[in-house]
């Protein structure tokens, strides 16, 4: 999907050994939710967002196995609009606020709350108490109703559904507005606040104390046309059933305004933005002063920063729709595109030998170090990644860094230790494709020294021998780092949905760029025709 969300509704926990469905050497244990935003029906990018409503729940493991199960899961509640472009913060309970998403043809302004089960979400997870939960749900009806009961007297009773056994529960959140605002475009059933916007970010303000959601910028539709550079928080009931919009006076110059750009929360206490732009097909004098500047907001002051780099130091290229974490002292961008490249793109359906030059290839991800406030740039291997050079080259991400205790179990030389980022599903709409796969980059934990000399890294396909539940795979014979050989590259499908995943190919013969992998970037492409032919739509021509 092209904007997918990914999540930890639990934190990682130490396990002795044996405990947890009988894994001897189970460091520790993460859960992470997957969620599909959408896709486009054009080959080139599209104004009719095609909704996807498939979540699944990945159970990692430390050591090396990794990726041990995916459960396909269903969804109950009052789903939000359109995840495709929402901004998204996690609360200190684990539950999730959703806000906005959309495209420039209609936004949404509603503001949801997702929660995830309890034993999703405990201190101390319990693998076997999660599967029993998951495959129970499996047995649920689709969307549980309200009951109504015809007593004797004539009266008649109403009946809630009972959500206890769920794995993941929707709820609209009535979000109005406490201050300035645009007013009028249906705030989660409320009124005033930001109004309609998609392709923004958001964090977590004052986490498990008075909780807020933060957002900035971001686009409207023709209602509130444009993109924006304010900043608002929406304070949060206790229960995130309620909620209280207010636009925040800033301090200090702040970003321009930006739509699809990078963002991450730091752990101490600041909103780090990278990337983004008006969404302009052209390179202006505006976009080249960007690039390489980081944008800073001190969540507690809310006061603006930023880090433009010394001339002639290292700089990225000003990227949309890039993933942040923040790793070991430094944010990682990953991925990426930059439409001000594209230029007249070809009439001909040879469009996939441009990607190089269209999108940031995560084999060369950027790190900005936040002590020295610098740039630089790694180069990751991608042995364990099939057809990399069509593979690597996404935007639309979602990222997340685990633990390091959760990382894969191998040592580099120096013997240090490795930090490792998941990646799950993308896009390359610029040329139809669609990604419903997840990646894994190992990273070495620094090691004194200089830092462009800690650059190393490498992706792989996690999770050889991973168990399907609730879910289908599609093994390929790759070549990787969490493996004996073959690993397992997962395009999940949701149970009884249809099929999206599309066929890929197998082995890898190393990074292809610049110019086009073999296949002519198929495994993307196969990703949005699987969509289409779910969806019952009629299929464009073939390239």
């Amino acid at each position: 999907s092209p904007s997918s969300s990914s999540s930890a509704p639990t934190s990682s926990r130490p396990t002795p050994s044996g405990v947890g469905r009988g894994v001897a050497d189970e460091a520790s244990l993460v859960y992470l939710l997957g969620l599909a935003g959408g896709y486009y029906t054009e080959d080139f990018g599209g104004a009719d967002v095609r909704l996807l409503r498939d979540a699944v729940v990945f159970e990692w493991v430390g050591g090396e196995q990794g990726l041990r199960a995916i459960y396909g899961v269903d969804q109950h509640g009052e789903l939000h609009p359109s995840l495709h472009g929402a901004a998204k913060v996690q609360l200190a309970d684990g539950s999730i606020v959703f806000y906005g998403g959309g495209n420039p043809q209609q936004s949404s302004g509603v503001v949801s709350h997702l929660v995830p089960h309890p034993a999703l979400r405990r201190a101390r997870p319990d693998a076997e108490e999660v599967m029993q939960l998951l495959l129970n749900a499996q047995e649920a009806p689709e969307s549980p109703l309200w009951s109504a009961v015809r007593h004797p007297d004539g009266s008649i009773g109403v009946l809630a559904p009972l959500t206890d056994g769920l794995p993941l529960v929707w709820s609209s959140v009535d979000a109005r507005s406490g201050g300035s605002g645009r007013g009028g475009h249906g705030v989660g059933g409320g009124r005033g606040g930001p109004g309609r916007r998609h392709g923004l970010h958001a964090c977590l303000r004052g986490a498990g104390v008075e909780e807020e959601m933060v957002i900035f910028g971001g686009r409207g539709d023709p209602e509130a046309p444009g993109c924006f550079n304010d900043v608002w928080c929406l304070s949060l009931s206790k229960d995130a059933r309620e909620g209280m919009w207010r636009q925040v006076e800033t301090q200090g110059g702040g970003p321009p305004p930006k739509v699809w750009y990078g963002a991450t929360p730091t752990k101490d206490g600041n909103w780090v933005i990278y990337g983004g732009s008006e969404w302009q097909f052209e390179e202006t004098a505006a976009l080249a002063a960007d690039r390489g500047v980081v944008w800073i907001l001190a969540l507690q002051s809310f006061a603006w920063s930023s880090v433009v780099p010394a001339a002639g130091t290292p700089r990225p290229e000003v990227v949309l729709a890039c993933s942040l974490v923040e790793v070991s002292g430094s944010v990682l961008v990953l991925g990426g595109c930059m439409p001000h490249r594209l230029g007249n793109v070809p009439a001909t359906g040879r469009t996939f030998a441009h990607c190089p030059k269209w999108y940031a290839s995560l084999s060369r991800p950027w790190r900005f170090h936040l002590a020295s406030r610098r740039w630089s740039q790694a180069s990751a291997s991608a042995d364990g990644v099939p057809e990399p050079g069509d593979t690597l080259l996404r935007s639309h991400t979602s990222a997340v860094a685990l633990p390091v205790q959760a990382a894969p179990r191998q040592l580099p030389p120096d013997g240090a230790g490795l930090e490792a980022v998941l990646l799950f599903g993308g896009s390359r709409y610029f040329t139809g494709a669609y990604f419903h796969d997840l990646l894994a980059l190992r990273l070495p934990l620094p090691a004194p020294g200089p830092e462009e000399e800690q650059e190393g890294c490498a992706w792989g396909a996690p999770g050889d021998g991973a168990e399907e539940v609730g879910a289908e795979v599609e093994r390929v014979s790759i070549s990787g780092p969490f493996g004996s050989g073959e690993g397992v590259l997962r395009r999940m499908r949701r149970r009884l949905s249809g099929q999206i995943s599309g066929a890929v190919a197998s082995g890898s013969s190393g990074l292809a760029l610049p110019g086009p992998a073999p296949g002519g970037g198929r495994r993307g492409s196969a990703g949005r025709l699987r969509a289409i032919e779910r969806h019952a739509v009629a299929a464009p021509p073939p390239d």
